[in-house]
């Protein structure tokens, strides 16, 4: 079948985003390599910068090579590109929601005071701030509004699957359920970067450090793999350990946040982060991000992370009943 102007348009559109993703990425590195010959003023180690750095290039190298890749396959008319695109707009969509919050309460930051910054040139280097993360924001909402209307469009899905009803995918599990298993598969190598990190750990009313914080990431990569991978061959298993998985996260989120002794906590864990970083921030009493501000985008986060996931597993459980199943039959697309 031959492919929409519409679907042309976002494949193009995937490659040329892809691409600067990976020339940024290229710089990134590159800067990193080069940092360890530059001599710092303050005494920092260059060589800690540097590889901060280069593990901050994935961020943009990795992305790249998904959306070349899946780009690629769109252009193909394949059908895993489409359900890859479209995560990639739900990634884009939740980055410019968490994008637009900043906006917003940016309007709500007052100006720094100190003692050699000019009010007037603060107050323009605000405002400029605050439009850039705006623009940000709208264009990753409207790439993940366009590419999501455009894919999932039943005329669309039948190039792709040939699907006569435009529905579902190609194998019958959900779309809600195939992007909820890739985002979960996408979770296990980055709980592996956070051991090369030994980033501390939020959970319930602790803050995992170490060891401890390592084991938790290993186990975590473990159950995000396999539900991710059991989602993908409609395990019931798989299924109702990943509503366990985010029941859990919703309420580890919602009780450090939110319980009594939540400012203290808040304090402990900009204390870990300094102490991991400590050439980020001046000073683990006033950090970059204010506390009331991480509990904002925690819970914002949190909520947004867990609740969708749970209403997709929960309200597909026919997709993970047997064909053969008089009283559950297959899930519709």
């Amino acid at each position: 079948m031959q492919r929409s102007a519409g679907v042309a348009a976002v494949a193009i559109a995937v490659l040329i985003g892809s691409i600067l993703l990976l020339g940024l990425g290229a710089l990134a590195a590159g800067l990193a390599l080069v940092m360890p010959q530059i001599p710092r003023p303050d005494g920092t180690p260059a060589a800690s910068i540097a590889a901060l750095m280069l593990v901050g290039s994935l961020v943009y190298i990795l992305p790249g090579i998904w959306g070349v890749v899946s780009g690629i396959g769109l252009w193909r008319l394949k059908n895993w590109a489409r359900v890859s695109t479209i995560v990639l707009a739900v990634l884009a969509g939740f980055g410019g929601a968490m994008a637009l919050l900043i906006a917003f309460v940016f309007l709500a930051l007052p100006l720094p005071s100190s003692e050699g910054l000019d009010p007037v040139a603060a107050a323009r280097a605000l405002a400029i701030a605050r439009g850039v993360i705006f623009a940000l924001s709208v264009v990753l909402l409207g790439i993940a509004i366009w590419w999501g209307v455009i894919l999932t469009r039943p005329a669309v899905v039948r190039q792709f699957t040939g699907d006569a009803e435009g529905k579902g995918t190609a194998t019958g599990l959900p779309l809600s359920i195939s992007v909820v298993a890739v985002l979960m598969l996408i979770g296990a190598p980055l709980a592996f970067v956070s051991i090369l990190m030994r980033t501390p750990v939020p959970l319930f009313t602790t803050i995992l450090t170490g060891w401890a914080a390592v084991a938790y990431a290993i186990g975590l990569a473990g159950i995000l793999t396999y539900c991710g991978w059991g989602l993908l061959h409609r395990k019931p298993e798989a299924r109702l350990l990943s509503i366990a998985y985010f029941v859990v996260a919703l309420v580890s989120s919602g009780v450090f946040f939110l319980a009594p002794g939540h400012e203290a906590r808040l304090t402990a864990l900009t204390a870990a982060q300094h102490a991991l970083l400590p050439f980020v921030s001046t000073s683990a009493s006033s950090p970059a991000v204010p506390a009331h501000l991480q509990m904002v985008f925690g819970l914002v986060g949190g909520l947004v992370g867990a609740v969708v996931p749970l209403y997709f597993l929960v309200t597909r459980r026919a997709a993970f009943r047997p064909p053969s199943d008089p009283i559950w039959p297959d899930a519709p697309g």
